[in-house]
This record gives structure tokens, sequence and C-alpha cells, in this order.
């Protein structure tokens, strides 16, 4: 993981945004059903129910849940919405620790992970997951194309989209 006090900064702030739209986050998902019932149904395409799944930016545990994993743990570092998930989702683990440093000791048949724009050092990410992989382990990064960003900038300036302060955009070349 990169430190410097800049980036440091920007988690911090990151964290901070997430632990702030805790509710907002609760009330997009009731209110946007068709996009995420879709979300859902593109990731059960490529991650088999009743598979290991580790979730790493995994928010209220939404996605996690409706995935139904024979085991599955999220990480998201942030406390109040990791609060929200054990909540809600009993039968799940969460973890709230630093999505860039991930200290796991256990394999998984697929590491998921979404919100890469609200990570600063996605390589350190994947460094830390690599222990939590075995040789058919799938990663699925949940991410969009920057072209779609005039339409995800108008959605957000609609209240269509929740907002997000900063784009953590990842060309085809770094993935």
């Amino acid at each position: 993981m990169i430190r410097h006090a800049f980036l440091d900064q920007l988690r911090t702030n990151i964290r901070e945004k997430s632990n702030g739209i805790t509710n907002q986050r609760i009330k997009w998902i009731n209110s946007n059903p068709y996009f995420y019932n879709q979300q859902i149904k593109t990731l059960k395409y490529i991650i088999r129910p009743k598979s290991r799944v580790l979730h790493i930016r995994c928010g209220i545990g939404f996605i996690l849940n409706r995935l139904e994993p024979s085991y599955g743990v999220g990480i998201d570092d942030s406390f109040d919405q990791i609060a929200e998930a054990k909540k809600n989702h009993p039968h799940l683990k969460f973890i709230d620790h630093n999505v860039e440093d991930i200290q796991l000791d256990e394999k998984f048949d697929y590491v998921l992970i979404t919100s890469p724009e609200d990570i600063v050092d996605l390589k350190a990410v994947l460094d830390s997951v690599k222990k939590c992989c075995n040789r058919s382990t799938r990663i699925v990064i949940l991410y969009y194309s920057i072209l779609w960003y005039p339409i995800i900038k108008l959605a957000e300036k609609l209240n269509l989209r929740l907002p997000q302060n900063l784009h953590n955009w990842i060309s085809p070349g770094d993935l």
C-alpha cells in the first residue's frame, strides 16, 4: 500500500463519505430496484450461488447477501456500513478493515471488488487478496467505463444516482 500524507487524507475522506451515506445507501437500493436487480442478475451469471465469496467494498452487504454464498465475507472500511450489514445479514461475516491491506487466511471461489472508484490503491487490494485465492479463484471487478462519465454526472445532478465526490477511473491498460 502506498503511504503518503495526501493519499492517507484521501482514504480518510472516502471513509467519512461512506459512513455519511449509510442511510442513503439503503434508500437508493430500495428506490432503484431495476438497476440493482440487473446488477445482481449479471453477477449471478458469473458467480455461482453456494460458492465461497469474498466481497471487497461490500457496503451494507446487499450484493453479498443476494449472491447467496455458502460462505460470504464482506470487507469495507466504513464502520457504519459494516454495522448495518451485520445487523441485516447476520448469517454472513463482515469486517471493518482497510480494503488495501486485507488480513485473511482463507481461500475463496470468487473475489468480488465493487466501487473501485473509492479505492486509492487498487494494486494493493489485488496484492492483498492474492493469499485468499487458489488456482480456480475468479476475481470479478464491478466497474464501468469512463465513457459513461457524462451520463453518470448527469444522473448525480438529477438525483438518479448516489453522488460520488471522486472517481478513481481505471484504464483498460491498468486492468
